[in-house]
């Protein structure tokens, strides 16, 4: 069984506001228009996932809401994870051998450097710097959820905020 796999970096945010918590910041108009450029670039292109897993920073929700919406999912596949906020790559990995095998097609939405890393870890590409609301489409051919690792992962697409035109 072929897995998808779609790492996506929030979309672009605000800077923080003078007594702000980093993990408050909203989206920005233009991060309001990537998102929902890319919930329905990725309906358009029919590659709409069982699980939506995101970051529970305030960016990350509206960022997951707005592709939902675009992708008509429902509700409960939408899940808030706290662990994504600032994950590291071994708790990304950790979240994602954990997936249920069931699943064939998984978003997870959340924040750099660890969404860069982990699609360089997966796939084996040196990415550089992820910008904000970028997408990374990664297959897995006949392989499980928890034997994702080093290398297993195919880079079938990466699209940066600009590249993606409806």
């Amino acid at each position: 069984m072929k897995r998808h796999l779609i790492l996506i970096r929030h979309a672009k945010s605000r800077e923080t506001e003078p007594g702000q918590k980093d993990i408050d910041r909203e989206l920005t108009e233009s991060g309001y228009q990537q998102a929902s450029r890319i919930g329905r670039y990725l309906y358009l292109k029919e590659l709409i996932p069982e699980k939506l897993l995101t970051s529970h920073a305030r960016r990350a929700l509206d960022t997951a809401q707005l592709i939902a919406d675009q992708l008509r999912l429902d509700p409960y596949q939408v899940i808030e994870n706290e662990e994504l906020y600032e994950a590291s790559v071994r708790t990304l990995l950790n979240q994602i051998h954990g997936l249920d095998e069931s699943l064939k097609s998984v978003i997870i939405i959340g924040h750099n450097p660890a969404i860069t890393h982990i699609c360089e870890h997966l796939s084996k590409n040196e990415m550089g710097n992820l910008p904000a609301g970028s997408m990374v489409h990664l297959s897995f051919a006949n392989i499980n959820w928890e034997e994702l690792d080093k290398g297993t992962g195919v880079v079938e697409e990466i699209k940066f905020p600009d590249q993606i035109v409806l």
